[in-house]
């Protein structure tokens, strides 16, 4: 009789079928799928190892791991342990329990790498005569297996100790391990982190956690450090990939619509498809590009297939809202809004959304509670603090706005915050309180020092404070040279390029700058914040009559008056009689 055997590798590929939500996805028996199935892995022949290992438990132990629970619990309590730490009965020989625990290892690094070397290690227990091999004290030394150090503890014979030359040694190694950890102090933090015991699915949990705090560059870093890590170990490993793409869609979205970004964010988005195609991340990874490059209907096509995969994705539900407001669906964006926030009432993005929307509604009274909720859900987050700033500018309402900022500064230190702590000051002519803010912003300990546009603003305040035009011009160096590394990768961004001809100009360099303006013009002609920039520049240059036709241009294209009549540099241009004729 030939018996199947079900190891959690069957996977439904009909993506039609009708029976239930959960055909796509990896069929099997979750008692006997390795944890990295579960974490959305591709398929590997190390993956049968483990399920091998899970039959010779059950065979020797008469139970299954967890045998007590069974769906999601079972999934998280397999994820989440070691197979050491599975019972194991005391009679069974240690070297026996090795194989197993090998063969179950949690980290596919620490597994046993085939099954051919199964076989191998089986070959040794089964040469071993039936008395020995059913007895309680197995003959350890004729199993070859690499064993770890035995748990028990040892005894040391500590008359050894009392010799002088060995209590000289040992005082040595103590003063010596003394000095290491003295010496070692500043690096603690990262030592510990080494220490930690790999766990793919930690390492996962702890990548998503920073990122729902994508507004924030730190956090964002942080979460890209824990998916390079699971790629580092799992090259294959679809949902790391899709989570990737995510992250270079968010740097994207907040460094000025460096191109490079999006670039990298749909090439990891298709290879994540290309892995799983079943896998929920990996689609809503798609539509958040086709969403940044204003593909909406594809944009949402992809959502409906991540939502079908997975509907309590609340990264799916949040992008959907944010495609609909950025297609000026204002009252579906307001509906799916409401019905997400209820539907995860402990999730901060969710009021923010709504929030957003009023606000674009000109609500803004139902803007600020919403922004309020989402703060007092997740208080350390930036976000709602910075939209409700923007608020309250708008409401006239200034000191309010640097309260608001400033409470979440005690909260939280970071650079967006201290950045709209700048503006707003700024703004109300406070250039000192300004200044400290922007040098917060871009501060090793606080903010972003690779952030240019931090750095320039800081420049434009120190330049109108008396005696600090040094301070300026080095502050205008510093984001010049970290915009020249972007537009190295980017040498046609637009964005980049006008703000390189802007910083030439602030710095005297003439040359340089007339030059990006002349390549910016033309890739951009049409662009409003390309023509403010030019003809910001060209003023700093003394070239009015340019300056004056740009600005021109800039303001028939919809730029803000506002702005405009906020920037130090047009001060003496706004009064010039060309520029007040209608």
């Amino acid at each position: 009789m030939v018996r199947i055997l079900d190891f959690g590798l069957a996977t439904q590929a009909d993506r039609d079928a009708t029976t239930s939500l959960v055909q796509s996805d990896p069929q099997g028996t979750i008692a006997y799928m390795a944890p990295e199935l579960l974490t959305g892995s591709s398929l590997r022949p190390i993956s049968d190892v483990y399920a091998i290992g899970v039959i010779f438990y059950e065979m020797l132990t008469g139970t299954r791991p967890f045998s007590k629970l069974s769906g999601l619990p079972l999934a998280a309590a397999l994820m989440q342990s070691n197979s050491d730490q599975w019972p194991w009965p005391d009679h069974l020989p240690f070297s026996l329990r090795q194989l197993v625990r090998l063969m179950t290892a949690r980290q596919v690094d620490q597994r046993i790498a085939s099954m051919q070397e199964v076989v191998v290690q089986c070959n040794y227990l089964a040469a071993l005569d039936p008395p020995s091999l059913s007895s309680m004290s197995l003959d350890l030394k004729s199993l070859k297996l690499a064993a770890l150090p035995d748990p028990r503890p040892r005894e040391i014979d500590w008359q050894q100790w009392r010799k002088p030359i060995k209590r000289l040694a040992l005082l040595a190694a103590v003063l010596l391990a003394l000095f290491g950890v003295w010496y070692s102090q500043p690096y603690w933090k990262q030592i510990s982190a080494n220490l930690q015991p790999y766990s793919e699915a930690q390492e996962m949990q702890n990548g998503l956690q920073a990122l729902a705090y994508a507004d924030q560059q730190d956090r964002l870093d942080e979460a890209e450090q824990h998916f390079q890590k699971i790629l580092s170990r799992s090259p294959e490993h679809a949902a790391a990939t899709a989570s990737l793409s995510l992250i270079y869609s968010f740097r994207y979205a907040n460094a000025g619509q460096d191109t490079v970004w999006l670039q990298k964010a749909e090439a990891n988005a298709q290879r994540a498809l290309k892995l799983n195609d079943f896998l929920a991340l990996g689609h809503i990874a798609n539509a958040k590009v086709f969403s940044l490059r204003d593909q909406y209907s594809q944009a949402l096509a992809e959502l409906e297939r991540g939502l079908a995969l997975d509907p309590n994705s609340y990264l799916a539900w949040n992008l959907r809202i944010e495609v609909l407001i950025r297609a000026k669906r204002l009252d579906e964006a307001l509906q799916l809004a409401s019905q997400a926030a209820q539907r995860f009432p402990q999730e901060r993005l969710f009021p923010e959304q709504l929030g957003q929307v009023y606000a674009l509604q000109g609500n803004y009274k139902a803007a600020l509670d919403a922004y309020d909720l989402s703060i007092k859900l997740k208080p350390d987050a930036s976000s709602a603090y910075i939209a409700s700033a923007q608020i309250m500018v708008k409401q006239n309402r200034v000191d309010d706005a640097v309260n608001i900022l400033q409470a979440g500064l005690k909260l939280r230190s970071g650079a967006e915050l201290a950045t709209a702590l700048g503006n707003v000051l700024f703004g109300r002519g406070d250039y000192v309180g300004a200044v400290a803010a922007f040098e917060s912003a871009v501060s090793g300990d606080k903010g972003n020092p690779n952030d240019d546009v931090g750095w320039a603003k800081l420049a434009d305040t120190l330049s109108w404070l008396p005696g600090r035009s040094e301070a300026a011009n080095k502050a205008y160096d510093k984001a010049r040279a970290l915009l020249q590394i972007r537009l190295n990768q980017s040498p046609s961004n637009v964005d980049l390029l006008s703000r390189m001809a802007l910083y030439a100009a602030k710095l005297g360099d003439n040359t340089e700058s007339l030059s990006k303006l002349q390549r910016v013009i033309a890739l951009a002609p049409d662009n409003p914040e390309v023509q403010f920039r030019a003809a910001v520049s060209y003023e700093i240059l003394g070239k009015r009559n340019e300056a004056l036709s740009a600005l021109a241009k800039a303001r028939h294209l919809g730029y803000s008056s506002k702005l405009i009549e906020a920037e130090p540099e047009l001060l003496v241009l706004r009064r010039d009689p060309k520029y007040l004729q209608p």
